[in-house]
This record gives structure tokens, C-alpha cells and sequence, in this order.
């Protein structure tokens, strides 16, 4: 069976499997070279990739039609909930091709919220939905790959009191509540190291006044998830990293108000303060977060090639008997 993956950000290539993508159709949404390379592996394996290098919804339906028209595969899947996902959805259901949506039916309740119009929007059009709840999260999957190949299996640690922080959603990246939040940041984190995207540095480089201890440009998974490693915790709008950051038991200060991911916020495990200034202080200063690092592998992959009938050609476990589902408490 010929499939094609179509994907165009950084938590989709972490996302990708490359069992789905005979063919992958790269975008072009997030355009930076750093963002584009920052997990390369996943792409690497891919049968070919094309680089569709369009930026607007409109341009992405139809290069993503007519490269699937040209490559006729039977399977299209998409990940996640950008405008590369919904493009790719539109374009798979014109061409009636059988869709995949792997972490489908997510929601925040929020349909003010693009994500959360792309996410019904393609979860109508999909023939195959695959949820968190029954096949579990591949960002969870990858994660514990990377500490079983990567970080020989250590644990976190919390060294070096330094808090993460990235700022790109959209109702973040105007101007002038970028620049609110990075002031807060200022104010009351000691230690912050800011990771900006391509779309807020702009805001950033512009304003002589904003002032943070470190400033840095995006960086690989491989690099960002060795600072998260030693971190005491994150400030982030980004639905992938502040789930990572849970999982290796940080403290996780969301600056949104409302996420995908109720059983985090009831478990203390992340903190939703939005914008607000009071509540970002008091998430600084509370004692009741649970620090239970959670490192285990829900078999994602598997799972979803299991459902299509595809045999898996790759494989970054250990063998069986290597495999520690980890519940450590630091």
C-alpha cells in the first residue's frame, strides 16, 4: 500500500512515522531552517520528499493536490492540527482518497481557536482516526525512544534552576502581548532561556526594551530535550512541549486558557495561567505540583500500523526485555 504523510512543523516530523510516508509532502509552513531540521531522522527514513515550498492555506490545497493526483497513493495521513494538516485533509477528500489523522478528536473547547477549527474540520473528513485514548500519543512514544537510545535511561534532573520558555501561538504573537509576556518572564523568573520562533523574533529584535537573561534561536529535539533534562520547569503555549515536560516531571506554566489536556491540569501537572498576571506569579510560587516523571512507551506505532495492516520497518526500541516503562519520583 503507497502512502503519503503530509506534514509542514517541528512536532510533525517528531510525530512521523515512516512506515506512513512512502512519500512525504513537506509544506513549507514553518519555513526556518532550524525549525525545519530539527528532527531529522524521522525524515530521513521517508521513501522521497518533496518540498512543496508554499506558505498559505489556499497554496497548500493545491500543491497537495496536485502532487497526490500525480502519485495516486492509497492512504493520505496527516498529524496534528496546523494549516498543513487541514490543507492536506481538503486536498486527500477532493481526490477521495482514503484520510488518516493520527491524534485525532483532541479539543479545548475553544473553536475561536484555529487548531481546534482545523481539528473538527479534519476529523469529519478522516476514514481513520486515531486517538490518544485508544492508541496512545506518539510525542510520548518518541520521547521514551530518545531516553532509552539517548540518555541511557537516567533521570531527570533538576540542576541548574533554569526555567524554558517559547512563545508561538497566535493569540501570543501580536506584538504587544509578546512583549507583555516577555516582561513577566523578566520580572519574576530568575533564570529564563527564551527559545524564540521565527514569527515572534521579529517583535523581539525590534523592542530595545525587552530584556531576558538568554536569548536563543529555535534549536534541534535532540538539544531541546537535554535543556528540558536539567530544567526546573517550562513556560510555553505549545501543546507538544508542555506534554515532554510533564512527562520528565517539570513544573509546566501554560500560557493559554484553556488546553487539549484536562487530565494534566487535574493531576498539578501543568498549570493554565493564560495571560494573566497574578496567576503566572502565583504558578512561580506554588508547592503543590506533581513532580512524577512518567516515561513510557504506549506503542503507538504498532497500534496504528497493527489497525492498517502495515508491518513495521523501523524499530528504535531495545529489545523486550531492555524495556523499563519508567514511574520514577524525584
Amino acid at each position: 500500500m503507497r502512502t503519503v504523510s503530509i506534514i509542514g512543523n517541528r512536532p510533525q516530523l517528531m510525530k512521523l512515522m515512516p512506515e506512513l510516508a512512502d512519500v512525504c509532502l513537506w509544506t513549507g509552513q514553518h519555513y526556518d531552517d532550524a525549525l525545519r531540521h530539527a528532527y531529522t531522522k524521522q525524515i530521513e527514513r521517508c521513501g522521497e520528499v518533496v518540498d512543496l515550498d508554499v506558505r498559505t492555506i489556499e497554496a497548500m490545497v493545491g500543491a497537495c493536490m496536485a502532487e497526490l493526483s500525480c502519485i495516486n497513493p492509497a492512504l493520505v495521513v496527516v498529524y496534528g492540527d496546523t494549516s498543513s494538516t487541514l490543507a492536506g485533509a481538503i486536498a486527500a477528500k477532493c481526490l477521495k482518497i482514503p484520510l488518516a489523522h493520527v491524534e485525532a478528536c483532541l479539543r479545548c473547547g475553544n473553536e475561536l481557536l484555529p487548531e481546534e477549527r482545523n481539528r473538527i474540520v479534519v476529523d469529519l473528513l478522516s476514514n481513520y482516526l486515531f486517538d490518544i485514548p485508544t492508541y496512545g500519543d506518539i510525542m510520548q512514544e518518541r520521547l521514551h525512544e530518545y531516553w532509552l537510545n539517548e540518555m541511557g535511561r537516567q533521570q531527570p534532573k533538576n540542576m541548574n534552576e533554569k526555567w524554558i520558555c517559547t512563545i508561538h501561538r497566535a493569540e501570543n504573537s501580536d506584538e504587544q502581548t509578546f512583549k507583555y509576556l516577555c516582561r513577566n518572564i523578566a520580572m519574576y523568573v530568575k533564570r529564563s532561556r527564551l527559545y524564540l520562533h521565527p514569527k515572534a523574533e521579529n517583535h523581539f529584535r525590534r523592542s530595545e526594551k525587552l530584556r531576558l537573561p538568554s536569548i536563543e534561536s529555535a534549536i534541534s529535539y535532540r538539544e531541546m530535550m537535554k535543556e528540558l533534562w536539567n530544567c526546573e520547569g517550562v513556560i510555553t503555549d505549545s501543546g507538544g512541549l508542555l506534554r515532554e515536560a510533564a512527562w520528565l516531571g517539570k513544573k509546566v506554566i501554560v500560557l493559554r486558557d484553556e488546553c487539549e489536556f484536562p487530565e494534566l491540569v487535574e493531576s498539578k501537572r501543568i498549570k493554565l495561567v493564560g495571560r494573566d498576571e497574578e496567576a503566572f506569579r502565583d504558578a512561580l510560587e506554588a508547592s503543590d505540583w506533581n513532580s512524577k516523571v512518567e516515561l513510557e512507551n504506549p506503542g503507538t506505532t504498532d497500534k496504528i500500523l497493527g489497525h492498517l495492516g502495515i508491518e513495521r520497518r523501523f524499530n528504535d526500541s531495545k529489545p523486550e526485555n531492555e524495556l523499563c516503562n519508567a514511574s520514577l519520583q524525584v
